[in-house]
């Protein structure tokens, strides 16, 4: 007797947990495309792709060896949507499906869209800011090795 309880536990609990876990890849799935509609809301693609004409601008800058068309022809070929999907994850990590619910509210109103409106030009400034603040960084570190003898 006691065996066959023990195996009718054994059996419910691997139902119960197969339910569970079918839930969980369902509210998985959920919270992800609610995670991408985020991010359309927010202009993340547009962000991203600013982020990477900023970098391709520095390359061109550093290899000026390379024909312009090269990092033509590689921007072109670069996805926005690449993005999109490598920034869901942290967004689910993160945050509760809750949270993006009230995110995507957010980003309806006149407010969010202004902010989303205004994202990409803050987020090419802030850039510009760190590589600036990056560069004096490096100025102050690489000063004080020559004034403390390493260099």
């Amino acid at each position: 007797m006691k065996s066959l309880c023990g195996k009718m536990l054994l059996v419910a609990c691997i139902t119960l947990g197969s339910v569970a876990v079918a839930e969980e890849v369902e509210s998985n799935d959920d919270i992800r495309e609610d995670v991408r509609e985020l991010l359309a809301l927010m202009g993340a693609g547009e962000i991203g792709l600013n982020a990477m004409e900023q970098i391709i601008d520095s390359f061109r800058q550093s290899m000026p060896w390379a024909p312009s068309e090269f990092w033509d022809d590689f921007v072109e070929g670069v996805n926005a949507d690449d993005l999109i999907e490598l920034s869901i994850d942290p967004y689910v990590r993160h945050l509760s499906h809750e949270d993006i619910h009230g995110l995507i509210a957010f980003y309806q109103t006149p407010l969010g869209k202004r902010l989303a409106r205004a994202m990409p030009a803050i987020t090419h400034e802030s850039m510009l800011a760190g590589q600036e603040w990056g560069q004096q960084l490096a100025e102050k570190v690489l000063k004080r090795l020559q004034e403390e003898g390493y260099q």
